[in-house]
């Protein structure tokens, strides 16, 4: 019998596809309209972008296969065996999340080098840079998966449920292994990613108590704003996703409630992502601008490092100006 889908999973798959179909058109608005959005933004949306083709993956992944195959949303799912598809998507979903853990690291690091070191941040996050960083994480993503795969020994562990859960085999017990890379690697990006953003709060309150000026522009503080609440679901994911991990392999006492969330609380997790990413930088303004044809619309201001990098250059250029009129 096909279990039903409660009005929490319905609200939950709706907000979800709502955010990743505007995040899509987000960046097919900053593709473009590319040369209007300053440089300094375009470091941030390269990484950011590319460091969410995981996340949106992953969400498909969910979509496409786990909710389609509990609620038997697609026709074909009811003839499958119990399991086909369960292992796959397991590890599939593993790796995708492992990248998406990385990409949370990735995001620190670039709002770390951005603050701290405001004039080497567009040398240092160029567009190689970024494309270098998203493929080292997925490497080390799939690599990772792999060994927890040879080492796991996942063929036949895992089952769909008549209910469409997944379901573990405990005769495997090398299943546990797989099941705690995705929990440990979750604690190693919640420890980076908090000892990054502290410290960057460290910097910043104490350059505010000494009336010093970090030169921090608005754009650059709405970033940081933007990396920090699209980090704080990462904590509630950590949360479900040791209770997961010890209710699958230990059979704890909340099993049931693990089995039903797991497909909300990540749908909720990259939600929440897309929906943070798109209203806090304010990228949304640039759909509209895509149906306009004026092409000479300021889309977005230049942050404060750009207009330093300005006045650096114009008052450099004066100093030139002026020995040469001397000389002359």
């Amino acid at each position: 019998m096909v279990p039903s889908m409660p009005l929490w999973d319905i609200a939950v798959m709706v907000f979800s596809w709502t955010s990743l179909f505007i995040y899509l058109l987000v960046c097919i608005a900053v593709f473009i309209r590319r040369k209007h959005i300053s440089s300094l933004q375009k470091c941030f949306l390269k990484v950011a972008m590319l460091n969410s083709l995981a996340e949106v993956a992953l969400f498909l992944c969910i979509e496409i296969i786990v909710r389609a195959r509990k609620y038997s949303l697609l026709p074909f799912y009811r003839q499958l065996p119990p399991s086909y598809l369960a292992v796959p998507c397991v590890c599939l979903s593993l790796s995708l999340r492992c990248c998406t853990f990385l990409g949370f690291i990735t995001l620190a690091v670039n709002r770390f080098t951005a603050i701290i070191f405001p004039m080497r941040y567009r040398q240092i996050w160029s567009t190689r840079t970024a494309v270098v960083v998203c493929l080292f994480n997925w490497t080390i993503a799939f690599a990772l998966t792999i060994a927890g795969i040879i080492i796991g020994n996942p063929t036949g562990s895992f089952y769909f449920s008549s209910e469409g859960t997944i379901e573990i085999n405990y005769i495997y017990t090398g299943t546990k292994i797989l099941s705690y890379t995705g929990i440990v690697l979750c604690v190693f990006t919640v420890v980076v990613c908090t000892c990054l953003y502290t410290s960057l709060g460290y910097v910043i309150l104490r350059a505010k108590l000494r009336k010093r000026n970090m030169g921090i522009g608005k754009g650059e503080l709405k970033y940081l704003l933007c990396a920090i609440l699209t980090f704080a679901p990462l904590t509630l994911e950590l949360i479900r996703s040791i209770i997961d991990g010890s209710s699958f392999v230990n059979g704890g006492q909340f099993v049931t409630i693990a089995k039903q969330m797991w497909i909300s609380s990540h749908d909720l997790m990259l939600g929440v992502q897309f929906f943070t990413f798109i209203f806090i930088t304010r990228l949304y303004r640039l759909i509209p601008d895509v149906f306009q044809t004026r092409k000479n619309i300021p889309v977005v201001s230049c942050s404060a490092v750009d207009s330093q990098a300005i006045k650096l250059r114009t008052r450099h250029g004066k100093e030139i100006t002026l020995s040469r009129t001397k000389r002359m």
